[in-house]
């Protein structure tokens, strides 16, 4: 039995090692002038069926990402039926972080909010 729990502890030590070293790495990695903020753009063409599990993974991947910068999602929809538009809108209310978009108004809130061109 005192094997086994020596065992796990220094699995556990190599462990906490390797994970102090990556972080000292992208300490020493990191670039010195990001960006202010990035968006991350996920399109959903007519009837998408995944188009809930699509977009909680992204937001679930930005909420939880220890080094995450994205500070934007856009749900940029092309001709989408009623039933995912409506997943589409209810899932982009429940985080801030989310918005919704036509593909032809998509031009207009890059440049109005963003000042992208």
């Amino acid at each position: 039995m005192n094997i086994v729990g020596i065992c796990i502890i220094t699995i556990f030590a190599i462990w906490g090692l390797a994970e102090f070293i990556r972080s000292v790495v992208m300490l020493i990695c990191k670039k010195t002038s990001p960006k202010e903020f990035s968006i991350l753009i996920i399109p959903i063409k007519e009837n998408c069926e995944e188009a809930e599990y699509i977009l909680r993974s992204a937001a679930q991947q930005i909420r939880f990402s220890k080094k995450n910068i994205v500070r934007k999602v856009v749900c940029v929809m092309d001709k989408p039926d009623i039933q995912t538009e409506k997943i589409c809108t209810a899932v982009c209310k429940e985080y801030p972080f989310m918005e919704i978009a036509h593909l032809n108004e998509l031009k207009y809130i890059l440049r109005k909010n963003y000042g992208l061109q």
